[in-house]
């Protein structure tokens, strides 16, 4: 079982009922990468690491302009991700360098993001204002935009899913 401290990113062995640090960064936000569930993204205030870990040293890390809120591996290419802000989303392949997005997407007020299951380029976000945005890695503007707020709809994270 992994969990987030004020002491980092701490693993518990359910059996053993041992305690260990893989980390000592301040973390938010945990993901688990779908490909290999040794790999984990760790992200704390402006902060993130990907760290491997059955080594417990960090693949790569950076730091970031604004906090981080969300995070995000994509589930059809295992080393792309999205690093998403209170206004931005950022997406970065992982072999070459966090610091350094492949794209950055600006929107007031996200809330929400998810990754397309079936097309790797394609992701939605939904912001403050009841909107969802469509995204495609090759652009910088959205696709399409659905003012949810003018229906009386409500989002949450959990209703953003793409569906065929």
């Amino acid at each position: 079982m992994l969990y987030a401290n004020d002491k980092g990113l701490r693993a518990f062995d359910l059996v053993k009922q041992t305690e260990s640090t893989l980390s000592n960064q301040h973390a938010t936000v945990i993901e688990t990468n779908s490909f290999n569930e040794d790999i984990l993204a760790i992200a704390g205030d402006s902060k993130i690491c990907i760290l491997d870990q059955r080594a417990r040293n960090p693949i790569c890390d950076a730091t970031v302009n604004n906090p981080v809120t969300g995070f995000d591996w994509n589930p059809l290419v295992p080393y792309w991700c999205a690093i998403q802000s209170s206004t931005s989303i950022s997406v970065h392949d992982v072999r070459v360098s966090l610091e350094s997005p492949v794209r950055k997407y600006k929107e007031s007020f996200l809330k929400t993001f998810t990754w397309s299951n079936s097309n790797c380029d394609l992701f939605l976000t939904s912001t403050m204002d009841q909107s969802v945005c469509l995204w495609g890695l090759g652009s910088n503007k959205w696709y399409s935009r659905v003012p949810f707020a003018k229906t009386g709809g409500s989002l949450t994270s959990s209703t953003l899913s793409f569906t065929k």
